[in-house]
């Protein structure tokens, strides 16, 4: 296997160390602890697709139908080529 160049070796090393450090400044400024005897819950594939599924479904019932464009007569929209009141003069 090709080695890593130093240049791209060095900085994946001092971004390494850089998020240990802040995560470890994290951890200090705000006092967390985890227990040492934290079990994982092992997730099944088929629990994953599951949980994936649900924000689709959620996104699809949260989208709006889709309405028709409106028409460029709207009475509400001055038109382009409607004067603009001229300014008082004092």
């Amino acid at each position: 296997a090709r080695e890593m160049p130093v240049n791209d070796f060095i900085k994946s090393k001092l971004g390494e160390d850089k998020e240990k450090k802040v995560l470890d400044d994290i951890i200090a400024k705000n006092n967390v602890e985890v227990a040492e005897d934290f079990v994982i819950p092992a997730v099944s594939e088929e629990q994953i697709q599951e949980m994936m599924k649900k924000p689709q479904e959620m996104m699809k019932k949260q989208m709006p139908q889709q309405m028709p464009p409106t028409s460029q007569t709207d009475s509400t929209k001055p038109s382009k080529n409607a004067k603009k009141p001229e300014p008082k003069k004092p």
